[in-house]
This record gives C-alpha cells, structure tokens and sequence, in this order.
C-alpha cells in the first residue's frame, strides 16, 4: 500500500470514530429522552405540590424482600417505554409518566384496586414520586415512592 493509501484509511478511521463518539454522547442520550419531552420538571415539581400527605418511601431492598416473600403487590415503573424496554424489575408494570394530568385516569384504568399495595419507580425517584402525589390525590392508600432503577442492585430484565 501507498503513503497516500495508507494516510487515506487513517483519515476515514479518525472521521469515523469521530462520528461515533459524537453519535454515542448526543444522540443515544436524545433517543432515550425524546419521548420524555412532554413533561416538564415544573409539571412534576407542581403535582408534587397538590396533596397535602407526605408521599410514602420504601427502600429498593424492602421492596425486593416483599417480592421475595411473594407479597402481593405491584410494581410499576413510570419510565419511558424506551427506557423500560432497556431494563426493567422482573412483573414490573409500565405505565410512564409522559402527561402528568392524564397519568390519573390511566393509572385507575391499569389498576383500579385502591387499597393494592403499589412500589412505584423511575429513573431517579422524582417521576415516581410525582407518580405517587398523584396516586394519593386519587385515594390510593398503599402506594409508595422506592426512588429510582439506578438504586436496584439485583436482576434486572434486559432488552434492547
């Protein structure tokens, strides 16, 4: 091979890890956000100031014994469908808090029983709990914020 050949292949290599790079830290990122945009911090930071209860926390370690103990309840996850589909807690539902002011009416449709004992997470703990301020609003009695996935230090569900 020819200096210019060689000089050739180094420069397409550079361009394209360049690109790469650039594609990994700005557009991966945007891709698991995108369909988040509808809901502001200031919509969530406004539910969480409408009730008049403190929300109730768990820990992802209790949450985990009570499944262990094959406690009934639910675990719903108020994440993105992206980022469910990436991983999520094994039976968890999903039910993301895309709208916060249409998230009640689908969380009384996917789970009308009001007195069901509901772990609720997200990403970090602030969707979920907004998740459960608007929960408690709507008379759920059992229902409590366990923060977030990046707490859960056992298996997860992998996908895509």
């Amino acid at each position: 091979m020819s200096f210019r050949s060689v000089l050739g292949v180094m420069v397409l290599m550079v361009l394209l890890a360049t690109g790469l790079f650039f594609w990994l830290m700005e557009e991966k990122p945007r891709a698991v956000w995108q369909d988040f945009n509808a809901i502001t911090l200031e919509a969530i930071d406004d539910v969480t100031q409408t009730t008049a209860k403190p929300v109730q926390s768990i820990s992802p370690e209790a949450v985990y014994e009570n499944m262990q103990k094959k406690a009934k309840v639910v675990v719903l996850d108020v994440r993105t469908p992206l980022e469910f589909s990436r991983e999520h807690i094994q039976g968890a539902v999903s039910l993301p808090l895309d709208e916060p002011k249409i998230f009640g009416p689908k969380v009384e449709k996917l789970l009308p029983d009001k007195q069901a004992t509901i772990y609720v997470l997200c990403r970090t703990g602030r969707r979920s709990n907004a998740a459960v301020t608007i929960m408690m609003n709507l008379g759920y009695n059992h229902v409590y914020n366990m923060g977030g996935i990046i707490d859960w230090s056992h298996d997860l569900v992998t996908g895509s």
